[in-house]
């Protein structure tokens, strides 16, 4: 099962599912979701607060959490399910021998990376998304020795 490496900066995002030869990027982006436009918000909850209060300090928990579940939460309680906005895949050129492959992602920096190793060449491609500019971007710079890495046919 392919799993993608989640860069989610709301309101934009996108997963990186890695590999040498292909890269695959599960595009996404929070206004486009399943069902029509809807207010989550129950009209009733703040009516229901002091009730809600009175059971909690009363010490009638669970009577307190089944008010609150009727009268204050959203409605409908789960959010409308996302749907991508598409995949987008990267082909690279396929080497025969490949060391060194390894996948990251760095929840503090929202970078998801791939490295590998070709006759002595790494490669490295990272992947963030930002919530501000909204957009994402790659990198795919050859890391050498002082030379230009020329992968084999």
């Amino acid at each position: 099962m392919d799993r993608g490496a989640a860069r989610r900066q709301r309101p934009f995002g996108r997963d990186g599912f890695g590999g040498v030869g292909r890269e695959r990027l599960q595009l996404n982006e929070d206004t486009l979701w399943a069902g029509g436009p809807y207010d989550p918000d129950n009209t009733n909850a703040l009516a229901a607060l002091p009730e809600v209060r009175k059971l909690i300090f009363a010490g009638q928990y669970a009577e307190a959490q089944k008010l609150a579940g009727e009268k204050m939460m959203a409605r409908p309680l789960k959010q409308m399910p996302y749907e991508t906005v598409g995949d987008l895949f990267l082909e690279f050129p396929t080497p025969a021998t490949v060391e060194n492959y390894r996948r990251d992602l760095n929840l503090d920096t929202a970078v998801a990376s791939v490295s590998y190793t070709v006759n002595g060449v790494t490669f490295k491609r990272e992947i963030f998304a930002s919530p501000w500019t909204r957009s994402s971007s790659s990198g795919s710079p050859p890391r050498s020795r002082g030379r230009f890495p020329s992968l084999p046919e």
